[in-house]
Order: C-alpha cells, then sequence, then structure tokens
C-alpha cells in the first residue's frame, strides 16, 4: 500500500486500524514524520509514516466512550440532563415580566 492510498492523519479525529484498533490522533508533525496518537484506554503511541501507512486506518466516528469522557456524565455535575430539565422554568418568566408592568 502507498502513503496516497492511506488517509493523511489529522488531529482530533478517529480511526480504526484492520485489526480492529481504535485510536484519535493527538499530534502531528509532517516535518518530522512524527503522527501521535491516543487509544481509547489513554496509551500514547508515536508513530512515522510507514507505521502509519502499514495500520490501514479508516476514519470512523467518535466512539461513544471518547464523547462521554469529553463531555462527561452532566448530572455528576449538578447540570442538566436535557432539555426538559430547562423547559421548566420558562412558566416562570412571564409572571415575573408581569409584576413588573
Amino acid at each position: 500500500m502507498s502513503a496516497k492510498q492511506a488517509p493523511r492523519p489529522m488531529v482530533d479525529i478517529w480511526y480504526k486500524t484492520s485489526t480492529g484498533d481504535i485510536f484519535e490522533v493527538v499530534a502531528f508533525d509532517e516535518q518530522d514524520d512524527a503522527i501521535e496518537i491516543q487509544y481509547l484506554d489513554g496509551s500514547l503511541e508515536a508513530l512515522d509514516d510507514d507505521t502509519w501507512v502499514s495500520l490501514n486506518p479508516k476514519v470512523i466516528d467518535p466512539p461513544r466512550e471518547a464523547l462521554a469522557e469529553a463531555y462527561g456524565d452532566e448530572d455528576d455535575e449538578g447540570g442538566f440532563n436535557d432539555a426538559a430539565e430547562l423547559d421548566g422554568n420558562e412558566g416562570d418568566w412571564p409572571g415575573a415580566v408581569d409584576e413588573y408592568e
């Protein structure tokens, strides 16, 4: 496989290898031929261009595990879980405005 057939590594993009490994590119330095990737378990690995091509990576959507890690569980932080919780406060506005008119 030539380098032209492998997707160019892009930071913040998730990939899956032909062996099923899933990772995100966290750094890419084209001049130094250095690609740093991070697996779902948090481990880091530095790759060169030849190794990148040998992985035969395919672009994928971010895995749910990564999204959960990035955004966290907002209920644990006292935040709103969904828009339905916000809707309960809308009824207070008209009354509050009417008081001042």
